[in-house]
């Protein structure tokens, strides 16, 4: 959210407000599915806790199943939005908003990468290491600002959309894998989200639960 502003903001000072108005109608509808993530969250939340007390292993798996259907889930609601929303965009909006579709296009595959970093927050949250969260955010925020201020000259809103959604990702994924306490957790994403492609390791967890 707080780099959405910031995008907002250097773009009004950096380009135009008009672009701000294509930046601010494609936030507006990438926020209808931002709350699939936040839904899946809190559903899944008392199931890792309770699975966190009872076995470290069943805590770890259930990290990597719910890590990995947020991540394909959302990758298949994002593909959906990049290729079919020109058409009910300019159906609501106009012609005249047409500009903010690939701003969309880009700003959608944010949701990717906010729902791994909410399968983390829970993994941070269980495990009592808060107080190292700030980093990451700050680091992101940084990243953001400095992306916009080369991004934004050459490309406008499609580059404000481009750094925020690199800002995300480094906030949600890579942060993970640099600050020595969270690199457990950035192991148990990757392992979730390329869970599908590792057949053997399927085919043992579905032995194991056979009678």
């Amino acid at each position: 959210m707080i780099c959405q502003r910031v995008d907002q903001v250097m773009l009004r000072s950096m380009v135009s407000a008009e672009e701000v108005g294509y930046y601010a109608v494609a936030v507006k509808i990438c926020a209808l599915t931002a709350f699939v993530p936040m839904i899946i969250s809190r559903s899944v939340f008392p199931t890792l806790a309770r699975s966190k007390k009872r076995c470290e292993r069943e805590f770890n798996e259930k990290i990597q199943l719910a890590s990995g259907f947020m991540f394909w889930g959302m990758c298949v609601i994002a593909i959906g939005i990049t290729l079919f929303i020109r058409w009910p965009f300019q159906w609501i909006y106009g012609l005249e908003f047409i500009p903010a579709v690939p701003i969309i296009q880009i700003l959608t595959w944010k949701s990717v990468f906010s729902g791994i970093g909410l399968i983390s927050g829970e993994w941070i949250l269980i495990n009592g290491l808060q107080r190292l969260t700030p980093i990451r955010s700050v680091v992101a925020l940084a990243v953001n600002i400095i992306l916009n201020y080369f991004m934004i000259p050459i490309l406008e809103g499609l580059g404000a959309a481009i750094a925020s959604l690199i800002a995300v990702f480094i906030n949600s994924f890579l942060m993970l894998w640099i600050i020595r306490s969270y690199q457990p957790c950035a192991g148990l994403l990757l392992n979730g989200i390329l869970l599908p492609f590792n057949f053997r390791s399927l085919k043992c967890r579905n032995k194991t639960k056979s009678p």
